[in-house]
């Protein structure tokens, strides 16, 4: 008996909203850690689970093109867009920073019209207005008068720039899979690459001195596994079914199920309020139309 695509895609977002919460978590648990030991050891754990499932699977080596293609997108993806995930999270919270983050598919539809000539379409250009409608709700609740539930105003950047940067790692990766389509392999590539990067900069910079390793550095771990997961559910579902399936159940029940974890893991530690929940459901409502009419 098959299983349906629309349960990878269902599963993949599962294990996207588990990540983010499970970073939170871990910030919780451990004053002394900061968005930037979360990025650290998640990337360590992705990179050995895509190395441990690029040598079971034994694909064959990519083309030079397609390489340095996928080293791009996995600078963009592993080292800016996670650490400014991870910021927004440490910052705002799962409930405020996983449904704007989510808007990749928004930007992936407008950079994909700038990079590859697509044409936007009216429905992009209504998804847009949704999502923009989704932040500007979970925006306003900065006015409140509990100091719990206030941030500043430019930290709203975060998770937008997260899915700019996702958004923009998607089309990195069309690419690179139009000119050799061997997705493990790419992915391999992308998060070596970010590797190599990122552990330079930390070094440099002065950051690894501030990263903290210890036993609640296991709830980064757990996230980084949650991570790679859903990478292979996705191309899974890719490969039986529709992007036109995927996009939207995955990137749709992200936010909605980090809304249902956030409220039962993280109890007492993170508010959320019906405006919240507006919000989030107007964005989701947005990248809905987004994926599915474009």
């Amino acid at each position: 008996m098959s299983v349906p695509v629309e349960l990878y895609a269902l599963c993949a977002g599962f294990f996207y909203a588990s990540s983010n919460v499970l970073v939170k978590i871990g910030l919780v648990r451990d004053s002394r850690s900061d968005a930037t030991s979360a990025t650290l050891l998640t990337m360590l754990t992705n990179l050995a689970f895509m190395w441990t499932a690029f040598l079971l699977a034994s694909p064959p080596p990519l083309a030079m093109e397609a390489l340095l293609v996928f080293c791009l997108s996995g600078v963009a993806v592993q080292c800016i867009a996670r650490t400014a995930s991870y910021v927004g999270i440490e910052r705002l919270g799962v409930s405020i920073s996983t449904p704007i983050s989510s808007t990749t598919p928004l930007f992936s539809a407008i950079i994909a019209a700038v990079i590859l000539s697509e044409t936007l379409s009216p429905q992009t250009a209504i998804g847009t207005v949704l999502v923009v409608a989704g932040i500007i709700t979970i925006n306003l609740r900065r006015g409140t008068h509990n100091p719990e539930m206030q941030w500043n105003k430019w930290d709203i950047l975060f998770p937008i720039g997260a899915a700019v940067f996702h958004g923009l790692a998607d089309n990195m990766r069309k690419i690179g899979l139009n000119i050799f389509s061997a997705p493990i392999s790419g992915a391999t590539i992308g998060i070596t690459a970010a590797m190599a990067v990122y552990l330079p900069y930390l070094t440099l910079s002065g950051r690894m001195r501030k990263v903290s390793v210890n036993r609640g550095s296991i709830w980064f771990l757990l996230a980084g596994l949650c991570t790679g997961t859903p990478w292979v559910l996705y191309f899974t579902g890719l490969a039986l079914g529709k992007v036109t399936t995927m996009a939207p159940i995955n990137n749709g029940s992200n936010p909605l199920i980090a809304l249902l974890l956030t409220s039962i893991l993280l109890r007492g530690k993170e508010k959320i309020t019906p405006r919240t929940i507006v919000g989030a459901i107007t964005i989701v409502a947005g990248v809905v139309v987004v994926s599915l009419f474009k």
